[in-house]
């Protein structure tokens, strides 16, 4: 269990390669590790980024809104590279 990880934290992001379909398709096994080994008696806030967006996004915008919404978490994306 990797409870240690999240007993002091407030809100956990989870964060995939846009470009790696595999990358997004561990999300739901992350969340559940997450909830888990979160301390019952605490909520978390939860969001999903997909980051690398400056390049062809191979994750389905759909699938990304459906997965947030049934996680009841936000989704975002983002890039490291400096425009």
């Amino acid at each position: 269990t990797h409870i240690n990880q999240w007993i002091n934290a407030d809100m956990v992001c989870l964060v995939y390669d846009v470009n790696n379909k595999e990358s997004f398709g561990h999300l739901k096994f992350w969340y559940e590790q997450v909830k888990e080994s979160f301390p019952p008696e605490k909520q978390f806030i939860g969001c999903i980024i997909g980051n690398k967006s400056d390049f062809s996004n191979l994750a389905n915008q759909n699938n990304v809104k459906g997965l947030a919404d049934s996680l009841k978490m936000k989704a975002f994306e983002c890039s490291a590279v400096k425009i």
